[in-house]
């Protein structure tokens, strides 16, 4: 349980994606090298699931299913491809810092309202800080969208945490249903 949270808690150093030049790697586009990563990170889990071999920080029920990592890696490679950095940086720090909070708010049967406000405070002081040094300007989304965004997104993920989904995982739900739903408000608003 410690390993996995502790990725969990590490998981926002992938979004040094930002801070990476467009022709990162001898002439090679940055979304090529994301590509390479995800695909050997799928390549992986394939061969986990394959030879039924455990990994560190896997819970049972992920022994003959996709795991978190693998689904946390597919939607962080579908948001930094699709989506703009305003977007993706705060609603990543907050599934990779929120999800372990859930269980740790549930198993001490504490609300739900204690994780929306974590996120809302966690997605405002991530846009406020970081996003606008990641992205080299002055975020695009400006204070009312960013007042208004935090807790549509902290709602969203608390609600795509909660239900136990077979087949697809609570890391990927996190990050990508409030992403999807901003990135639409965000052309409304």
């Amino acid at each position: 349980m410690l390993v996995r949270r502790a990725f969990h808690l590490t998981s926002p150093v992938w979004l040094v994606w930002y801070w990476m030049p467009p022709d990162s790697w001898v002439g090679v586009r940055k979304e090529g090298v994301l590509l390479f990563f995800l695909c050997g990170a799928l390549l992986i889990e394939a061969g986990r699931l394959i030879r039924g071999k455990r990994i560190p920080g896997l819970r049972d029920y992920e022994s003959d299913r996709i795991s978190a990592y693998a689904w946390g890696a597919i939607g962080l490679a579908f948001g930094l491809l699709f989506f703009p950095g305003e977007l993706v940086i705060p609603t990543f720090w907050g599934m990779a810092w929120i999800d372990p909070l859930c269980g740790y708010v549930r198993k001490r049967g504490g609300s739900p309202g204690y994780l929306v406000a974590a996120y809302v405070l966690l997605w405002l002081a991530v846009s406020a800080l970081i996003v606008p040094q990641a992205l080299y300007q002055t975020t695009p989304i400006t204070g009312p969208e960013v007042i208004l965004f935090a807790p549509i997104a902290a709602a969203l993920a608390v609600a795509a945490e909660k239900p136990d989904l077979k087949h697809v995982d609570d890391d990927f739900l996190m990050f990508v249903v409030p992403l999807l739903v901003l990135a639409g408000l965000s052309v409304v608003v």
